[in-house]
């Protein structure tokens, strides 16, 4: 396994390894981005149209294709591809120019977790909403609060927060845009939304039989904007408690 991983010059995330408790075979699953992919992605410029309605697809197909990826994920054959659905995801996240409001009952995947923080550093307003279950000994979570985005959770055990959803710039406030980051879509002035049954976690990005549709459409983003303000209001806000 370890002539694998150096034959694709990819590293792994061991502490998200332990944290997942994963066994041997799925932690090729975990297989992050090499310093050359991240590079070579930061250097792609210019903007790509978003469609109006799109959806990614995972299933136990998705990473067939890992002895090429990430390095080919743009070109991919898999059309179930975990790395190239995953750089999409990221490429509308670093579509943002205004806001990000994310609703997400799982969040531990760490390259949409630094999508995040830097488009927070970008001066994108960023507020994140999760499930109290998954708030403790997350360590996404912490690397969000560490670097000052504002977290709300729903306190009660009675039921859950169990949205799956990221809104891009569909805030009603205005609010000067900032630069986008590398290659990006081009999100109309009304936002984008990405939302469906898949966490932002491994198993349902790679193995999980999931979906993440991805839209324009005002008349979805519009209620699901004003859904996710009422839960800002009612959820909880939370602070950073070092374990150390």
């Amino acid at each position: 396994m370890a002539n694998l991983l150096a034959h694709l010059g990819l590293h792994v995330t061991f502490m998200a390894l332990a944290t997942l408790g994963l066994h041997t075979a799925a932690t090729l699953l975990t297989i992050r981005a090499s310093k050359k992919y991240l590079q070579q992605r930061e250097k792609r410029t210019g903007k790509k149209t978003l469609p109006s309605y799109d959806i990614l697809i995972s299933c136990q197909h998705s990473i067939d294709c890992k002895s090429e990826a990430p390095i080919f994920c743009y070109g991919c054959a898999n059309e179930r591809c975990y790395f190239a659905n995953i750089n999409r995801m990221i490429m509308i996240v670093d579509s943002s120019t205004k806001s990000i409001c994310l609703s997400m009952y799982i969040l531990s995947n760490f390259d949409l977790t630094f999508a995040i923080i830097e488009a927070q550093k970008r001066g994108v307003r960023v507020r994140v909403l999760t499930d109290y279950k998954m708030f403790e000994n997350n360590l996404c979570v912490e690397k969000l609060l560490e670097n000052n985005v504002p977290i709300r959770i729903k306190e009660s055990a009675e039921n859950i927060m169990h949205h799956k959803l990221c809104l891009i710039d569909t805030e009603e406030e205005e609010r000067e845009p900032v630069p986008t980051r590398g290659y990006v879509y081009d999100i109309p002035k009304t936002g984008a939304a990405m939302l469906g049954s898949q966490n932002w976690c491994l198993q349902a990005l790679t193995v999980n039989y999931d979906n993440t549709i991805i839209t324009t459409d005002v008349a979805i983003l519009v209620p699901l904007q004003q859904e996710f303000e009422r839960m800002w209001d009612d959820f909880s806000p939370r602070k950073l408690n070092r374990r150390y």
